[in-house]
């Protein structure tokens, strides 16, 4: 009669014939290409892209809230994607290194993945749906320019984004009760099967990434079709070249979050159950494919500065007055700029304006 065999181990503890298979297996898993890949991406992610990300939103948070900034509401919505933005990163930075250096013990895990699992997806929530409201006043703001300044207000900014924090956190609420450990003392989302989990689980679908990706895809369309139809506006330089600089940083941003959010979002809902993680070699692939797709859709968090840097001569000028370096308001040194680069910076819209359309 076989018996369940207790093997000692280097730390005095046992291993039973079960746990010493899960041992062997991973340790398989760990020596494969894949995997040493995996962890790589990983540990970059850990302590040089998520700290620059931080590092870049307080600035981006800095910036849109200098006191010339303040009277644009689409200053308003950076700065608070700038905060929701820092907050999933440091979320994922704190979870993942406790993770890692085994700060809990078995019994604290419960309580660790459930609040691990709701900051988590109500901090992403909330900053997609701001970009989304970011978006629709942007929206607002060109087709309807005779009504924009009762439509898009800082007050209207103020109450929607409390609703905004507000629905998001009963939407995610939930996983709280779902989520837990499994048997092998690992984080999931759902510790049991049920029919009112199924339906959860298609309400979270629909909610967050169908609405908004599809939210953005519309407005955009429509912000580009109006820009390039719309004739030439008799207003002050200067305020001309802050709304060009304003719809291309925003079209930037709401464009390079579908681009990095659409991977994940395949991988995750074809790609990841087809891997076959029985074998140490398709268990390395999975977590590999996971680690890349994952860390691009956390970039979504890290690149809003360097868009802006990137897309806006005025970030930039406010930039280097923040550190001191210039006085990026000097209405003067904007005209001059503006008259100089005028022709450069229309150019620069129907550049990226193609370049968006033909993707």
């Amino acid at each position: 009669m076989l018996t369940n065999q207790v093997y000692p181990t280097d730390n005095g503890t046992h291993l039973t014939d079960s746990k010493k298979e899960e041992a062997e297996f991973q340790q398989k898993v760990e020596s494969h290409l894949y995997y040493r890949a995996a962890m790589a991406i990983k540990r970059f992610s850990l302590f040089g892209l998520y700290p620059a990300g931080v590092l870049s939103n307080i600035i981006s948070f800095l910036v849109m809230n200098m006191k010339h900034n303040k009277k644009s509401t689409t200053c308003l919505y950076m700065s608070v994607i700038a905060v929701a933005d820092s907050l999933v990163l440091v979320r994922r930075f704190l979870a993942w290194t406790t993770v890692m250096a085994k700060a809990y013990s078995s019994e604290d895990m419960v309580w660790v993945c459930k609040v691990n699992y709701v900051t988590h997806y109500v901090f992403t929530g909330f900053s997609a749906y701001s970009i989304v409201f970011m978006t629709f006043d942007k929206f607002c703001a060109i087709m309807f320019p005779h009504k924009a300044n009762v439509l898009c207000t800082r007050n209207k900014v103020g109450k929607i984004t409390v609703l905004n924090a507000f629905i998001v956190a009963l939407i995610y609420l939930p996983k709280a009760l779902f989520s837990g450990k499994d048997p092998n003392n690992l984080c999931t989302g759902y510790t049991h099967k049920a029919w009112y989990i199924d339906v959860y689980k298609i309400l979270l679908l629909v909610y967050y990434p169908l609405i908004p990706v599809c939210a953005l895809f519309f407005f955009n369309i429509s912000i580009i079709k109006a820009v390039c139809r719309r004739p030439n506006r008799k207003t002050h330089p200067e305020k001309r070249l802050q709304d060009r600089q304003m719809t291309v940083m925003l079209l930037m941003v709401t464009f390079v979050f579908i681009v990095l959010l659409l991977p994940f979002e395949i991988s995750d809902a074809f790609l990841m159950g087809s891997l076959s993680t029985e074998t140490p070699a398709g268990a390395a692939k999975s977590t590999l494919v996971f680690q890349v797709t994952s860390n691009l859709m956390m970039l979504n968090y890290c690149v809003n500065f360097y868009l802006y840097l990137l897309s806006g001569s005025k970030f930039r000028n406010d930039l280097r007055s923040l550190l001191g370096f210039g006085a990026g308001n000097d209405i003067v040194s904007q005209m001059s700029e503006q008259e100089a680069g005028d022709g450069q910076e229309h150019k620069t819209l129907s550049t990226t304006v193609q370049q968006i359309s033909a993707e």
